[in-house]
Formats: C-alpha cells, structure tokens, sequence
C-alpha cells in the first residue's frame, strides 16, 4: 500500500501543505466506479471481498455437496461472509451468506437475525462532539468503523451527523483522518443511501466481521462542528477568511480565490454580497495553521464547507494565499449626510429595499449602528425624515435584544404592517468611547473620544460644567468638580 498526501497539489508558492494529522491511504483497488449506479466493476470488487471468505469453496470444483469445506481464515471471525441488510418491515436485519461458487455462481442461505439493542454512537479526537473519528458501542464496548473509499461517502456520513444531530455533513473521508483506533472494529458498512435513521442500519458484514483495518477508520465533520469568521477587518463584514476546525481557528488559503467564493462567505456571515475577494495581507497576515484549502465554489452553496474543499487541515504551510473578503453588509443607511445616519436598507439577494418604521425599534437601530461600525443609536425615526422609499420594502420585522453585531442574527418575524409607505430611519453617534488622558487618575484629565477605532481630543466650544457632569457620571466618576482653564 502507498500513502500519499490526501491533497497534494502542484503549486508554486503555496504547495507543500504538511499535515499536522494521519496521511491518507491510496485504495489498492483501483478504478472501481459507484455500484449504487450499477457499474459492475465496483460490485465484483465487493465479490472479491466475499470471495476471500469463502476462498477454500472456490478451491474445490468437485465439491458437489458430499462434504463441506471450511471457510478460509481470511473470513471474518472464522465464519465466512454474512452481509446483514435492512428488513424495515419487521424491524430487523436479513443475514445473507455468500459464497463464490467455481462457475461464478453467488450461492445464498437467508436467514432471519433477531434484532439488537439501539446501540450508541459518537465521534472521538475531533474536538467536539459533532467531528472524529466514528464509534458504535456495541455489547458494552466501544470500537471504530472501518470502510475502503469506494463505500465511504457523504451517505454513509450525513447518517452520523443526522444521528447526532450535528446538522449536515461537511466532509467524510475512510483514511482515518483522526487517528486510528486502537480497540475493536465493530462494523463494515457499504452501500448506505444517506436516509437511514441509524447507522447499523446500513448493510454490513455483521458485529465485529470487517476485511479493513485502523488504517481505513473513517472520520466525519459536521456542519455543526465548523465556524466562519472575518478577522481584522473595520467591522464583522470584512477581513481574514478563517474557519473553527477540531476547536481551534486557522485561516482558509486559496491560490484561486475568487467572487464566487467570497459571495458564499458573505451569504455564509448575513453580510449580503461580497464587493470583493483579496488576499489577507491586504488586511494583516497572522501564523497559525491553515484548516482549509483549495477551495471552489460556484457561489449559490449555504456554506463555505458545501464548496469543493481539497484540502482539510489543520496544516503547517506558508500564508501566501490566505483569503480575505469584502461584503457590502446586510444593511445600511442611505438619504443622510454621512453613512452613519439615513432611511435603513438590507439586503435582499442583489438588491436593496426598505425597512417599515413599524418593523424595527431601538434596539435594532442599535444593532444597525454597530454593524456600520457608527457607534451608537441616537434617534430612530419613521415621517420620511431622509426622503421616500424608493421601491420595494423587507417583507418582515426584526426583534433584536441589542447585543446582535449584525441586523440578519436578530430574530425575524412576520410583518404587523401591511402596504407599509413609511421607511425607517436612523441616526447614529460616529463616537463609540470616551475618556479622560494624562491625568492622574481615570477620573481627570483631557477629554478624549474615539471614532472608528481612533481616539482624540474632543473638541468643544462651549463645553462647561453641565457638560462636565455627564461626563463623569458616564464614566462612573461621579460628579464634576471643575474644568480646567
């Protein structure tokens, strides 16, 4: 057997990713295609599975049933081959023995196999539960589940996640991506369509019967396993593409990142649509490892892991190619003298439409503010302050408790107002800070406010001592004593 790296590439700069976990293993059968389609050459690699159980039968072509030859000790547990099927009719499974017979005929023997206890699943050394290495416990024990690359898939996998209840598959692979096991292999299964309830319920050659090893123990990430983020960025709708993976946050690289792939990640966050797709150092390069790689997206995907991905780290590797994203937002303010004040707009697939006055409140004015990175909310109003809405309105009203950092994570609801005419509209406060410098304490000194991440002095021509006062009890000083000359 030859192992090579799962996801080698031939690249200049970026290429030689290193692995921080197990390599893959090339199948030693080779061009084998999907059964589920009907293509022989994979069923009769699956015989030849069967036949090795039942290989001393094939040895004897006189055999015309006047004694029994015993099965080979390559069958599993000593006991030739038995391929356990769903029975959903009677809630249980068919047992089904196969043996190669010398003129290429499939002998069988049913039989019926009372059925088992619901038996447990979970995923191990993924770091969380919904991402690992696959175990079934069965009679009181854990142990793996092994499978060769031609069985093991995204059907075979979303039966985990679904199981779980870890949301969809994200990737699958037979290679033992998460280490080996090092106890028992309790299942072998094959042919899962992807609608099973449970995973035992798939076809497999019985309890503790498998032809593969720890090498081949699969491994499956689930939706629910993964997080995306933008870092570094003026505000949560643009920087540093980088994804959570085995609990720990790595950038995502691409020597091909394009729109598409940005417009995912945008949808992806509730950022509307990508205005632009970079490299990371046009905003800060970081080390780290790289928990994604070579990716391709048409850019209709729910997700940035429903994209093609090659690459699934975590990997040591050069950030050459680390990506980065520019989204226009979910929404803005339009109509004012300044991006921080102005009838509210979102998103709604490429276009922009208004928000009722009636749909949205303080709290998601506040929520709105934030996400322009405009400080905070001042006023909220809903009498045409910024001029009429100009065509379509968001069919629905936000709920937001103020903590959101973005309006599309607050809760949306049906509208209360039909035919709406009015749009909402916001002003916010660019200052998001204030603070007393060079002085002795916390509580004197220059008054100083910062805007966009910038602190200076505030200016103020008629700054007096009611003004002081506000300021104090703001920052928790109490009242003002004097001003300064």
């Amino acid at each position: 057997m030859v192992t090579v790296h799962p996801h080698h590439r031939d690249m200049q700069h970026p290429g030689r990713l290193t692995p921080l976990g197990d390599t893959q293993a090339v199948s030693p059968v080779v061009g084998l295609r999907d059964a589920r389609s009907g293509d022989k050459p994979h069923i009769w690699a699956r015989s030849r599975l069967l036949e090795a159980g039942t290989r001393q039968a094939a040895d004897n072509p006189a055999d015309n049933g006047s004694h029994r030859t015993s099965p080979s000790p390559l069958a599993p547990a000593s006991r030739g081959c038995c391929l356990y099927l769903p029975l959903p009719i009677l809630n249980c499974r068919l047992c089904v023995w196969a043996m190669m017979m010398p003129a290429g005929v499939l002998g069988l023997l049913f039989c019926v196999q009372l059925c088992m206890g619901s038996e447990e699943l979970r995923l191990v050394d993924g770091g969380g539960r919904c991402a690992g290495r696959v175990e079934v416990k069965h009679e009181g024990e854990w142990g793996s589940i092994c499978s060769y690359d031609f069985d093991w898939d995204i059907r075979g996998a979303s039966v985990v996640c679904r199981q779980l209840g870890c949301g969809t598959v994200a990737h699958a692979s037979p290679y033992a991506p998460f280490g080996q096991g090092k106890g028992r292999i309790w299942l072998q299964p094959f042919l899962c369509r992807g609608t099973e309830t449970k995973l035992q319920n798939c076809p497999h050659f019985g309890w503790g019967n498998h032809f593969c090893g720890h090498e081949w123990d699969v491994g499956v990430i689930c939706s629910e396993a993964l997080e995306l983020r933008l870092e570094d960025g003026w505000g949560p709708c643009e920087g540093r593409v980088e994804a959570k993976l085995r609990g720990r946050w790595g950038t995502v690289t691409d020597d091909a990142w394009d729109m598409d792939d940005a417009e995912v990640v945008c949808q992806q966050l509730g950022c509307g649509s990508a205005a632009g797709a970079y490299l990371a150092s046009r905003f800060r390069s970081v080390d780290g490892p790289i928990m994604m790689a070579f990716i391709d997206c048409h850019g209709h995907e729910a997700a940035l892991w429903g994209c093609n991905i090659r690459g699934w780290g975590p990997y040591n590797g050069p950030h050459d190619y680390d990506t980065a994203v520019v989204c226009q937002g979910f929404s803005r303010l339009v109509g004012g003298d300044s991006e921080c004040s102005g009838r509210l707009e979102v998103r709604q697939g490429r276009a922009w439409v208004s928000v009722c006055h009636g749909h949205v409140d303080l709290m998601a004015a506040q929520v709105v503010c934030r996400e322009l990175g405009c400080g905070t909310a001042l006023a909220l109003y809903g009498t045409g302050h910024f001029g009429a809405a100009d065509g379509t309105f968001w069919d629905g009203a936000f709920e937001c408790n103020g903590t959101e950092p973005l309006l599309s994570a607050c809760t949306q609801r049906p509208p209360d107002i039909q035919n709406c005419t009015q749009p909402a509209a916001v002003i916010c406060s660019s200052y998001t800070g204030f603070r007393l410098a060079n002085g002795d304490s916390d509580c004197t000194g220059q008054v100083e406010v910062e805007a966009q991440g910038v602190w200076g002095p505030l200016c103020a021509t008629a700054w007096d001592l009611p003004d002081a006062h506000v300021l104090c009890r703001h920052l928790g000083c109490g009242s003002a004593i004097s001003l300064p000359p």
